[in-house]
C-alpha cells in the first residue's frame, strides 16, 4: 500500500519523492510510537499546519515572525534543510 501512494506522488511530481519519502521515514521513526495521547496531539499539529493549512492559518502572524509558517524561498529553505541535518547528525 505504501509503495502505491509513494508511486502515486512520484507521478505527480517525480522531483519531490526523495524529499518526501525521506520525510515519510522521519514521521514514522519519530512519532508513529509515540504514547497515543502524544500521537494525537502531532495529528492535530500536522492537520492545521501541515494538510489544513491556508492563508488563514497564520495569518494572525507578523511575516517578519512567521518563520516556518511563513512562505518558503530559496534561501529560507536552505537555512530549514541545514538546521534539520545537523539536528539529525547528533
Amino acid at each position: 500500500m505504501v509503495e502505491r501512494h509513494i508511486a502515486k506522488i512520484a507521478s505527480i511530481d517525480p522531483h519531490s519523492l526523495p524529499g518526501v519519502s525521506e520525510l515519510f521515514r522521519l514521521a514514522i521513526m519519530s512519532v508513529r510510537d509515540l504514547p497515543p495521547n502524544q500521537r494525537e496531539i502531532w495529528d492535530d499539529v500536522f492537520r492545521h499546519y501541515v494538510f489544513g493549512a491556508s492563508e488563514a492559518t497564520n495569518s494572525h502572524i507578523p511575516g517578519n515572525a512567521q518563520g516556518v509558517l511563513g512562505p518558503f524561498d530559496h534561501d529560507k529553505a536552505r537555512a530549514l534543510r541545514a538546521r534539520l541535518l545537523q539536528r539529525l547528525n547528533r
